[in-house]
């Protein structure tokens, strides 16, 4: 019993200094990095000149509810009541025409360049 507690105990010490001694492959996650800041203010939505794999966060402070949605489908914000944001990457070059879904005469664009 004893030699099969012994033995037992240097193979899980042989597999731990095994596993430190390897190198991991998964790179850490991390988040993507806050490019361009768009405030929904006085009802107007900005008209933003961005590249590709910006990440744009709107915030709304305007004191009523506002949406942020392409018209294209490419991004759907839902319902930002005021001091709420939402964040969208553009990863792909274009032109987004996008709007309030609440007040569908606030329009704005996103030109996306390489």
């Amino acid at each position: 019993m004893r030699r099969t507690a012994l033995l037992c105990f240097a193979v899980m010490v042989t597999l731990f200094a095994l596993g430190c001694g390897s190198k991991s492959t998964t790179a850490p996650a991390t988040a993507p990095s806050l490019s361009q800041s768009a405030e929904i203010r006085n009802f107007t939505l900005p008209n933003l000149n961005v590249s590709v794999g910006t990440t744009v966060a709107w915030t709304n402070s305007d004191g009523t509810s506002h949406t942020v949605t392409d018209k294209g489908g490419k991004f759907k914000s839902g319902v930002l009541a005021d001091g709420q944001s939402f964040i969208h990457t553009f990863n792909d070059a274009g032109i987004f025409n996008y709007f309030c879904e609440i007040h569908p005469s606030l329009q704005a664009t996103i030109i996306v360049k390489k």
